[in-house]
């Protein structure tokens, strides 16, 4: 059985150049406006998440997150939710996307919609899964573990909208 995409994510112009300068022949991108059903699968299995954003000035910001399966999971409606602990006072991307420390041991929330990219990665296997979207709503709770004396997990609780997915599932040879 097959189904065509209603809305299929175009190349981008530099994608275009790219591919006219090696002679590379068209095809479609592969790139998918949604959350696909074989991203929504994996995701509950991947160990790990590259999270990205940009911050007000323009730079670009990156954080490995980690934590048992299952720390991201599928929420529907191409929404994804992520649950782990993390260090906000070291941390660029958290930083970013919640806001600063009140000094009141909580941090708001200050989203506006950011745009966010991931890559979810299961090392076992190799495969991964590119996604782009937006962070629609988040939580940071400072209740978490102690780390060290000087610091503090914190538990960060976020919504990503889905706007594109990819998944990769053939085996790189190195």
């Amino acid at each position: 059985m097959a189904f065509q995409y209603a809305n299929q994510v175009e190349w981008h112009d530099g994608e275009h150049f790219m591919h006219n300068s090696l002679k590379i022949p068209y095809f479609d991108n592969p790139t998918s406006p949604f959350l696909t059903p074989y991203a929504a699968r994996f995701l509950p299995h991947a160990p790990l998440l590259a999270l990205g954003t940009v911050d007000d000035a323009g730079q670009p910001w990156t954080t490995v997150l980690g934590g048992e399966a299952g720390f991201v999971r599928p929420l529907g409606q191409s929404n994804i939710g992520i649950r782990t602990l993390v260090v906000p006072e070291f941390d660029p991307v958290i930083k970013t996307l919640f806001g600063s420390d009140d000094g009141n041991g909580s941090m708001p929330l200050d989203t506006k919609n950011r745009l966010v990219a991931g890559l979810a990665i299961d090392l076992a296997t190799r495969s991964r899964v590119k996604l782009g979207g937006k962070m629609i709503a988040g939580a940071l709770d400072r209740g978490g573990d102690e780390m060290t004396d000087s610091s503090k997990a914190t538990e960060a609780q976020m919504v990503i909208k889905v706007e594109q997915s990819l998944g990769i599932t053939w085996r790189p040879q190195y």
